[in-house]
């Protein structure tokens, strides 16, 4: 469901980024399919993060900011 509401709000005009915590997104799903719609959500300026998961989130003079467990990503949000 990450993909379906990904896809709305990048086609509303958001920022979108989807962290996923393994290099394989939609496992269960034929790889061909998935390719597909990976290169989809590329093409609508979806930001696809692999092996990342959220950590947590602090507040910037801006708004807020989602960090990854690792660290390596920061995403303002």
């Amino acid at each position: 469901i990450a993909f379906e509401f990904a896809h709305v709000a990048a086609h509303a005009g958001a920022s979108v980024t989807i962290l996923n915590r393994s290099a394989r997104p939609l496992k269960q799903f034929d790889p061909d399919t998935v390719d597909t719609v990976l290169e989809a959500t590329k093409a609508s300026g979806i930001e696809f993060v692999i092996n990342e998961t959220p950590g947590h989130v602090t507040q910037t003079a801006s708004g807020y900011q989602l960090h990854s467990k690792s660290g390596k990503v920061s995403i303002p949000i």
